[in-house]
C-alpha cells in the first residue's frame, strides 16, 4: 500500500510518526495501527494494493482511496477459448467431409 500524505500533519504507523510524504507500506500491516490526526482513516475492507492519498482542505482532511484491483479478464478468455473451439469445430468437419 502507498500513502501520500499532502497534509501538515504526519501518519502515525505503530505509534511511530513520519512526516514524509511518501510512505510505501508491506501488505501484510494492520490497517487500525495506521492513523492520521488522532484517527483510523483506511476501512477495513480496504484491498491490499491501493494508494492512499491525504490533502487537506482548509481545517478539514480528505482521504482518497484510490483501488487498483486485478481486471476482469473472464470474459475474454471466455470469448478466446470459444474463438478457438469453433476453429477447431471447423476445421474436424472439413477433415471429416475430405475422407
Amino acid at each position: 500500500m502507498k500513502i501520500y500524505n499532502y497534509s501538515d500533519t504526519g501518519i502515525s504507523i505503530y505509534t511511530h510518526v513520519t512526516s514524509s510524504e511518501f510512505v510505501n507500506l508491506p501488505t501484510d500491516i494492520a490497517y487500525n495501527v495506521i492513523t492520521h490526526n488522532g484517527n483510523t482513516f483506511i476501512p477495513n475492507s480496504t484491498p491490499r494494493n491501493c494508494e492512499v492519498h491525504i490533502m487537506q482542505n482548509g481545517s478539514d482532511y480528505v482521504y482518497k482511496v484510490i483501488d487498483y484491483g486485478l481486471p476482469n479478464i473472464f470474459t475474454s478468455l471466455s470469448v478466446l477459448i470459444l474463438v478457438m473451439g469453433f476453429t477447431f469445430f471447423i476445421k474436424l468437419i472439413q477433415k471429416l467431409k475430405q475422407t
